[in-house]
C-alpha cells in the first residue's frame, strides 16, 4: 500500500463524511479492516476542517449532507488545493446522469450509487489511489519537461490543461484553460485552425502543428496536435522563443552584410526577383542601380580596412537617406527600393514598379550628390564619388543574372569615363565589355610579341625655356586591332596584376632607350617613369630600378620615378626606406597626379622627393576657373615652401602657360608643346620643331618689359 501515497504514511488515510451514523460506522469497519486508517465527519463542515487538519489520502464524500452538501465539500476542497489533486469519491443514491456530471465537473475523481457493495469498497478505492498515484508520477514528469499539454474534445475545445503555469509563467494573467476554450489574447482565426487540425488528426492520426503568440506578450509557443483515442486530441505546447530568435539571427547571418547591415548578395538575389515578378504583375519596370566606389581600393590600401570598413557603413547609411528623402523639385523614388552589398566596395539598388524613368535619373543624382560630400572616418577626411551603372527590366533583360551583369558593363562603362559617372546599359556597351575581356586574355602576350612601345613627351623648364626631360608612356599596337588606348588596358593590367611585369619592361626599355640617346638632340635628358601602386609595394623594385640602370649603363641620375599620392601614405615606415635608398642610389621622385589623392604639407616633408605634379584636371580651366586657378597657386607655394620643383601637365594654350609663368611654375608639359611621340621620331622633333619654338620664346621672354 506504501506505494500508492505521497507521503511517509504506512496506512493511507482515508477521510469518511456521510451525515448517516450507521453508513460511517460501517464503512469505517470496512475499510479499518482492509488497512486503511479512517477519520470521520459527520456534515460538510465538519468534512472541511477534518480536510484541513488532516490532509487524508482520500475524500469519500456523500452527496446529501446538512449545513454544506457533498458538491460544496468537492468544490471547497479542489479551491484549497494548487496542483496535486486528492481523490474524491462522491456516494450518492441520485443515480441520473445530471448529478453524476455535475459531481465530475466540480472535481470529483469517481462516484458510487447507493446501496453499495461493502465487500468491493475496499478495492474500488485503492483503484483509486493507485490512478491518482500514477497521476502524481505523471505530473511530476511533467514537471521536468518544458512544455504543457491541452487535452482537446472531438470539436477542438479545451477540457483539461497539465503544466500550464510552468511554460506561461511569462505571460501575465493568461488562464490557458479560458484562453483555449474562448479564444481571447489569440491571433484571429485561431482556434477555427486549432478545430480543422483536431478534425484532421482523429481522421488521419497525422501529427498537425501550429504557432501562435498570445496578445500583449513577446513570446511564440508552437502547439503540435497529436490524437488521444477516438475522441479526443492533445496539443503538445511549446515555447519556441528562443528559437525563433535563433533562426532570425540565422537569417540575419545568412541573408544580411555583417559589416553595414544591408541585405547580402544572396538576399540581392531574392529582391530583384521579387522586383521582376512585381513588374510583371503590374505592367510596370523594374530597375536595377550596380555601384562601385571609385577609388576605394587605393583608400583602403592607404589608411587600411578599419577606415576602410568604417568608410563602407558611412556609405551604407548615406545610401539609405538617399532613398528616403528627397528634396524639393526631385521625383519621389518608388516605395519598396531595397539596398544591398555585394561584397568590398560594390552596392546595388532595386526599384521596384518603376512607371516613370525619369526617377532614375533624379535618384542617380541624388546619389552621387550624397556621397561626394567629404566623410570623416578615424579622424581622416576622405571624399568618394560613385560609378553607377544601370539595367531595367525587361528591356535590358529577362532575368536576374542578365540585369546583373548589363548593369556591371554599364558601371564599368561609366568608369571608364572618369569618376562620379552614371550611365545606363546600351547594346553597344555588350561590346565593348567583350572586347575588354579580350584584352585582358591577349595582355600577356602583348610583350613577347613586342606591341608594347614607350612614347616619350618633353618637359620644359619655362625659367630658362629649355628642354630638361621626358615621360615615358606606354602605348599598345595590337597586331590586329591597331593602337589600345591606355585607358582601357591599364586598369586591366590593374586588375590582373600584370602591371608588376608592364612595369619591369618600361623600366626596362626607358633605360635602353637613354643608352641609345648618348648623342645627339636626346642626350642628357631625364626620363620620367610611371610606377604603379602595386609595382612600388613589390618586393623587388629598387632591384628592378638598379638592374635596368646598371644594364643599360646609364646614370641614376638619369631616371626619375613617378608616384602617386596614395602609395606614400600606405606603410608610411617601409616607404620612406624604399625612397630614401632610391634617392642615395641618385634616382630621383615626383608626385604625380597632385592635388587629387591627400595633399597635405604634414607628410610631404617627411618623405624624400624631388618634384610635385599639378594633375591636368586642374590646368585645363585654370585660367577660366577660380577654383582650379586657387588650387594651382595654393600648389605651387606649397612647392616652394618645401624646396620641391613643380610640374605642371596638360599645358595646352597660351593662358594656361601665361598663368603658370607669372606665378613662377618650375616646369611643364603638355600638347602646347608636343603631344606623346616613338623614340624614332623624338630626334628630328627636337631638332626641327621644339628647340626654335623654345628659342623664340626665350627671346620674347627677354624682351619683354
Amino acid at each position: 500500500m506504501m506505494e500508492l501515497l505521497g507521503n511517509s504514511r504506512s496506512r493511507p488515510l482515508l477521510l469518511i463524511a456521510d451525515d448517516d451514523k450507521g453508513t460511517r460506522l460501517i464503512l469505517q469497519h470496512v475499510f479499518t479492516k482492509d488497512g486503511f486508517d479512517v477519520c470521520l465527519a459527520e456534515n460538510g463542515a465538519e468534512a472541511i476542517d477534518k480536510y484541513a487538519e488532516r490532509r487524508p489520502d482520500a475524500v469519500l464524500l456523500d452527496v446529501q449532507m446538512p449545513y454544506m452538501d457533498g458538491y460544496q465539500v468537492c468544490e471547497l476542497i479542489r479551491d484549497r488545493e494548487r496542483e496535486v489533486k486528492t481523490p474524491i469519491v462522491m456516494i450518492t443514491g441520485q443515480n441520473d446522469i445530471e448529478s453524476i456530471s455535475r459531481a465530475y465537473d466540480l472535481g470529483a475523481t469517481d462516484f458510487i450509487s447507493k446501496p453499495f457493495d461493502k465487500n468491493t469498497l475496499p478495492f474500488r478505492m485503492r483503484h483509486v489511489l493507485r490512478a491518482h498515484s500514477e497521476h502524481n508520477s505523471l505530473h511530476g514528469l511533467m514537471h521536468g519537461i518544458p512544455d504543457a499539454i491541452a487535452v482537446l474534445d472531438d470539436t477542438g475545445d479545451a477540457i483539461d490543461f497539465m503544466n500550464a503555469n510552468r511554460l506561461f509563467r511569462d505571460v501575465e494573467n493568461a488562464d490557458m484553460l479560458e484562453l483555449f476554450k474562448r479564444g481571447h489574447r489569440l491571433p484571429r482565426g485561431f482556434m477555427d485552425k486549432v478545430r480543422e487540425c483536431v478534425r484532421r488528426t482523429l481522421q488521419t492520426d497525422e501529427v498537425q502543428e501550429l504557432e501562435f503568440q498570445i496578445a500583449n506578450s513577446q513570446r511564440h509557443f508552437e502547439a503540435r496536435i497529436i490524437r488521444r483515442d477516438a475522441y479526443s486530441a492533445l496539443a503538445i505546447i511549446r515555447d519556441v522563443t528562443e528559437r525563433q530568435r535563433s533562426e532570425q539571427k540565422i537569417q540575419e547571418l545568412a541573408y544580411s552584410d555583417t559589416l553595414t547591415g544591408l541585405p547580402n548578395r544572396e538576399q540581392f538575389k531574392k529582391i530583384l526577383a521579387t522586383a521582376i515578378r512585381r513588374a510583371d504583375a503590374t505592367g510596370t519596370s523594374a530597375a536595377l542601380l550596380y555601384l562601385d566606389l571609385d577609388r576605394f581600393k587605393r583608400i583602403n590600401d592607404t589608411f587600411g580596412h578599419s577606415v576602410g570598413d568604417a568608410l563602407l557603413c558611412a556609405v551604407a547609411e548615406r545610401l539609405r537617406t538617399s532613398i528616403r528623402k528627397s528634396t524639393r523639385g526631385e521625383s519621389s523614388i518608388p516605395g519598396g527600393t531595397e539596398i544591398s552589398r555585394l561584397g568590398g566596395d560594390e552596392f546595388t539598388i532595386v526599384v521596384p514598379e518603376l512607371s516613370d524613368k525619369s526617377h532614375i535619373e533624379s535618384l542617380c543624382s541624388r546619389i552621387q550628390r550624397t556621397l561626394t560630400t567629404p566623410f570623416v572616418c578615424e579622424g581622416h577626411q576622405i571624399v568618394v564619388s560613385p560609378s553607377i551603372g544601370v539595367a531595367i527590366y525587361p528591356e535590358h533583360g529577362d532575368d536576374e543574372q542578365e540585369l546583373l551583369m548589363r548593369a556591371d558593363t554599364a558601371m564599368y562603362e561609366a568608369k571608364g569615363e572618369g569618376a562620379n559617372n552614371a550611365r545606363v546599359y546600351h547594346e553597344s556597351m555588350n561590346a565593348r565589355s567583350l572586347e575588354l575581356l579580350a584584352l585582358e586574355s591577349e595582355m600577356n602576350r602583348a610583350i613577347e610579341r613586342n606591341e608594347l612601345e614607350l612614347h616619350y613627351q618633353p618637359k620644359i623648364d619655362i625659367r630658362e625655356w629649355r628642354l630638361v626631360g621626358l615621360e615615358a608612356l606606354i602605348r599598345w599596337k595590337h597586331h590586329e586591332r591597331g593602337w589600345i588606348s591606355p585607358v582601357d588596358f591599364i586598369p586591366i593590367a590593374e586588375d590582373t596584376g600584370q602591371i608588376i611585369d608592364i612595369g619591369r619592361w618600361v623600366l626596362q626599355e626607358a633605360c635602353r632607350q637613354l643608352g641609345e640617346w648618348r648623342e645627339g638632340p636626346a642626350a642628357g635628358l631625364q626620363i620620367a617613369v610611371n610606377i604603379s601602386s602595386q609595382q612600388f609595394t613589390h618586393d623587388d623594385l629598387q632591384r628592378s630600378v638598379m638592374e635596368a640602370v646598371w644594364e643599360n649603363r646609364v646614370g641614376p641620375r638619369m631616371l626619375e620615378l613617378e608616384i602617386t599620392e596614395s602609395v606614400l601614405v600606405g606603410n608610411v615606415d617601409e616607404t620612406i626606406d624604399l625612397l630614401t635608398a632610391l634617392k642615395t642610389s641618385g634616382v630621383s621622385v615626383a608626385i604625380d597626379d597632385f592635388g587629387t589623392g591627400y595633399s597635405s604639407l604634414s607628410y610631404l616633408k617627411r618623405f624624400p622627393v624631388d618634384k610635385l605634379k599639378i594633375d591636368r584636371t586642374f590646368i585645363r580651366d585654370l585660367h577660366r576657373n577660380p577654383d582650379d586657378a586657387a588650387i594651382c597657386s595654393a600648389i605651387l607655394a606649397m612647392g616652394r615652401q618645401l624646396g620641391l620643383a613643380v610640374v605642371a601637365e596638360g599645358v595646352e594654350n597660351e593662358e594656361q602657360l601665361q598663368f603658370l609663368d607669372e606665378r613662377e611654375c618650375d616646369q611643364v608639359q603638355g600638347y602646347y608643346f608636343g603631344k606623346p611621340m616613338p623614340a624614332h621620331a623624338l630626334p628630328d622633333f627636337l631638332h626641327d620643331v621644339l628647340n626654335p619654338h623654345l628659342a623664340e620664346l626665350k627671346r620674347n621672354s627677354r624682351a619683354a618689359p
